[in-house]
């Protein structure tokens, strides 16, 4: 096989075929198909995969979070935080009566010590328990409590 080259940032990394396969499966499959990832680098968006079909538990670089409303921004550049920090943007999302949230973006990989999202965890799980099959890829499968979904 071709060796992996290393010291590539987030912004050139590219998808390989693995992704772009596991994004037309789901494509294809539609309901039945669902990717729970440990990595935070968004080559599986950046691969065509569809969001609703995707738990990211440690985050994802290039989205940052309000923390009053819940929406995601998707950026075009990685996050130069992590640890679920203060980015210095500000949300831009409607509410009530068509005025702007404006809570205090953070980003959305997590640290060592922080907790993994209640959200992605808990449709992890479901999404598992309700698998006929489960694929698993690119993982020693060590670290919890994604390792032992399967």
């Amino acid at each position: 096989g071709i060796n992996a080259e290393y010291g590539i940032d987030f912004q050139t990394a590219i998808p390989t075929l693995t992704h772009f396969a596991i994004a037309e499966i789901c494509r294809i499959r539609d309901k039945s198909c669902y990717v729970i990832s440990q990595n935070v680098d968004n080559l599986h968006m950046r691969s065509g995969l569809d969001k609703e079909k995707l738990s990211e538990v440690h985050g994802n670089i290039f989205t940052e979070k309000c923390p009053s409303c819940g929406r995601e921004f998707e950026r075009g550049k990685p996050s130069e935080s992590i640890g679920m920090k203060k980015t210095g943007n500000l949300c831009t999302a409607r509410k009530i009566r068509n005025i702007r949230c404006r809570g205090k973006l953070v980003d959305t990989v997590l640290d060592w010590e922080d907790p993994l999202p209640f959200d992605e965890l808990s449709e992890s799980e479901r999404r598992c328990s309700d698998a006929d099959l489960c694929v698993v890829l690119g993982t020693t499968l060590q670290i919890q409590p994604t390792g032992n979904m399967p």
